[in-house]
């Protein structure tokens, strides 16, 4: 089974494609990399000389402590990036409802 867009799709499909695409990774990827960034980069324990004193959980439930502006951006994108199949979704519905005849 393929899943090549037909070639007589309308513009407008292949614009929403591509904005849902840009969606995708725009919400998928800053979500990741921060993620693996405090997995890497944080201390297991509190730092008070660098002010990483709060707690948060990363790469399923490994504890990290932060700033606390890196808090609040940790918490911003950790409710975003599972949104971020929302925007892949729709792509692939739209391709399975446009895509070429199997020749």
């Amino acid at each position: 089974m393929s899943m090549r867009l037909r070639d007589d799709a309308p513009g407008w499909i292949k614009f929403v494609l591509t904005v849902f695409l840009i969606a995708f990774f725009c919400m998928g990827l800053p979500s990741f990399s921060m993620e693996m960034t405090i997995y890497g980069n944080a201390p297991h324990e509190p730092d008070l000389a660098t002010g990483r004193t709060h707690l948060v959980k990363v790469m399923h439930g490994s504890s990290r402590y932060v700033t606390a502006l890196e808090e609040s951006k940790f918490i911003f994108w950790d409710e975003i990036g599972p949104l971020s199949v929302i925007p892949l979704f729709l792509c692939i519905l739209i391709v399975a409802l446009n895509r070429a005849p199997e020749s």
